[in-house]
């Protein structure tokens, strides 16, 4: 009967009918199937087609049922190929200027990149609803009080033709906190981006050129916890990519941020603890660069931490860099001593004096 609504001509009955399916599909995932496999899903989607046109009571409560429809666990099987096709749809609600109906479509967009598979991911990217998500969430940095500036400029891709990325224009020094604006679509659009990192390189790269290093730095500087803890989760998986992709994070002057957060609360710490270990698999210049920035101390440092996967983390992440050392020191550099043995072999003496002064 309520499926059957969403096509009567009067709005008032629609929405009610709407809001009656969300109510539904909201008790649990049997009744949130019943709803789909009644074939509310379609009808549901082509309200949406026009969000500029359509009534805002609408696209709220449209955008909360179909984020109802999501949500439940195990994820509707039919769901997210479903809505594969419809993704242009999301895309446009995120141009809306009500926050509740961009926060439903970030929530949306964060479920079907966390459960659907990397085609519904590059489903996603074809969309084009990266570069959106970066600008709703720069636009949310520009409200700091600190003065932020951005310039737009264009650089040569790895596989040819140009991008355009945002740099920033300021002097962030010491790595201030800044307490942004809490947005409520902030956390879904950093998942977003994160899952879309979690793809293969050419996906990943996709979100290199929208421009979401940037994002990245300046959530860096703020102190929700939450937020820290997704960006470093977001730029782990950028460091697990390729070389390129290390040296971009490097080139935006990530890694010393990173290193600050492995003091930070024990969620943060461990996510940008692996975003170091995963950017020690690049080149021996990359990592002669991050070890400038005292990434051996910062791994070294957490050994003692009493948690097993943060510490097999660390050691792999200062076993690849005594391995580059090696290969400098093989190639006669440093007078043939590798520094970074040297310099650990220093970390350990003073810990060990620190020790005994403590005893």
């Amino acid at each position: 009967m309520c499926v059957c609504r969403l096509h009567n001509f009067n709005v008032s009955c629609i929405e009610q009918a709407v809001l009656a399916l969300g109510s539904i599909a909201n008790d649990s995932p049997s009744t949130r199937d019943d709803v789909l496999n009644n074939g509310a899903l379609l009808p549901l989607l082509s309200l949406l087609l026009n969000p500029s046109t359509a009534k805002l009571s609408m696209l709220k409560n449209a955008t909360w049922t179909l984020l109802k429809l999501c949500r439940g666990k195990p994820p509707s099987p039919t769901l997210i190929e479903q809505i594969r096709p419809t993704l242009s749809v999301l895309r446009e609600l995120l141009w809306m200027p009500d926050e509740e109906v961009v926060q439903n479509a970030c929530l949306i967009l964060s479920f079907i990149t966390h459960e659907g598979s990397s085609e519904t991911v590059q489903a996603v990217i074809k969309a084009n609803i990266c570069p959106r998500l970066v600008e709703l969430l720069l636009q949310v940095l520009d409200r700091l009080q600190y003065p932020v500036s951005f310039f737009l400029v264009k650089l040569n891709t790895p596989v040819g033709g140009f991008i355009n990325v945002f740099f920033f224009c300021g002097g962030l020094t010491k790595f201030p906190f800044y307490r942004f604006p809490m947005s409520k679509f902030i956390v879904p659009a950093l998942q977003t981006l994160g899952h879309i990192a979690s793809g293969d390189e050419a996906q990943t790269q996709i979100l290199i050129n929208s421009g979401a290093l940037l994002c990245l730095k300046l959530l860096l500087t703020q102190s929700d916890k939450i937020i820290l803890k997704i960006a470093c989760l977001v730029i782990s998986n950028i460091t697990a990519g390729t070389e390129a992709q290390i040296q971009a994070v490097i080139d935006f002057d990530l890694i010393g941020r990173l290193v600050y957060l492995t003091k930070a609360e024990f969620d943060i710490r461990k996510e940008a603890a692996w975003a170091i270990s995963n950017a020690t698999y690049g080149t021996c210049e990359q990592i002669r660069s991050f070890a400038s920035k005292e990434c051996i101390k910062a791994l070294y440092d957490l050994l003692t931490y009493p948690d097993p996967e943060i510490v097999t983390v660390c050691l792999k992440g200062l076993e690849n860099i005594l391995n580059a050392g090696e290969i400098n020191k093989e190639r006669g550099l440093h007078y043939g001593v590798n520094i970074y043995a040297k310099y650990s072999q220093n970390l350990h003496k003073e810990s060990c004096k620190s020790l005994n002064l403590m005893e």
